[in-house]
This record gives C-alpha cells, sequence and structure tokens, in this order.
C-alpha cells in the first residue's frame, strides 16, 4: 500500500493511522473505566500516548504491508456485566464511533467551505511537488481512513470490536 505513494501522502497516513489507533484503542480504554473496569487503567493504557497503544508487529506490518493494528484494551467482562449487562457492548462500540466522530470533525472545513474537495483531490494528484501534506490532504486521508476503520471495525469478526 504505501511503495506506491509520494512522501506527503505517506506522512498523511502514518500520522492518521497514529492518531486514529490511539484514539480509537483509548475510546475503548476509558468506556472500560466509564463502567467501572479499572483493567485498562492499570495496564497504562487510559491514555492518548500512540506509543502504549502501537503493537510491534502490527506496526510493522503496516509500514512492510500496508495493513496493520494496534494492541487491544485489555477490559474484564465480568466487571462490566456486574455494571450494566450492556456495557461490554458500549466498550465494543466506543472504537468504531471514535472513528466516526474523528471523520465528522475533518469534515467540518470541507462543510463549512474553508476547503473544498477538489484542492484535497488535486493535492492527492500532484506527486512528489512537496514533502509535508497539504491540510486538504490531510483531511481527506483522515475522513477516509476513519470511516474505513469504523467500518472494518464493526464486521462482526472474532478479533475486531
Amino acid at each position: 500500500m504505501f511503495f506506491d505513494l509520494d512522501i506527503s501522502t505517506l506522512i498523511a497516513h502514518l500520522f492518521v493511522l497514529l492518531t486514529a489507533f490511539s484514539v480509537h484503542e483509548f475510546a475503548h480504554a476509558w468506556t472500560a473505566n466509564y463502567f467501572g473496569d479499572r483493567t485498562p487503567e492499570l495496564n497504562g493504557r487510559l491514555t492518548l500516548n500512540p506509543l502504549v497503544h502501537l503493537d510491534p508487529i502490527g506496526s510493522l506490518l503496516l509500514l512492510i504491508a500496508g495493513f496493520g493494528w494496534a494492541k487491544p484494551v485489555p477490559v474484564n467482562p465480568y466487571v462490566l456485566e456486574r455494571r450494566s449487562p450492556s456495557a461490554l457492548m458500549w466498550v465494543s462500540l466506543a472504537g468504531p464511533f471514535s472513528n466516526l466522530m474523528m471523520a465528522i470533525v475533518a469534515a467540518i472545513p470541507f462543510r463549512l467551505g474553508l476547503v473544498s474537495v477538489s484542492d484535497a483531490y488535486s493535492a492527492l494528484a500532484t506527486r512528489g511537488s512537496h514533502i509535508l501534506p497539504t491540510l486538504p490532504q490531510l483531511l481527506w486521508v483522515f475522513i477516509s481512513i476513519n470511516l474505513l476503520l469504523m467500518v472494518f471495525n464493526l464486521l462482526p469478526i472474532a478479533p475486531l470490536d
């Protein structure tokens, strides 16, 4: 995935993935903590620090193959079930919901007319002309990746949310 990207698009993708993974896993940890499960807090996962949430193998594969993952947040379902029968569901949905919220926030400048979609497309199409991503390019990648992560994590497959 990353081999055909220019440097600015690669930087945008890596920045967005680090942010999305961190916020996604933090949302799981915060929600579990809210429902009384201190497991994420005791394991040091109640933080937005990306280094805490990165999985070494998932990060390496992300760089090599363009597909990776973060460390799942440990939760204790027994503590959650005692608090509320639906607590585990809310903890699971917190990650994809955070991805949806990040995509919506990144879409606000487009909706307000501060940034145009054509600027985002032209920034993505102009390969190699700049090193750092432009704001439209970064926002477009932010929206795209977060929506993709949200949908992907809602698939009913065992290790996903």
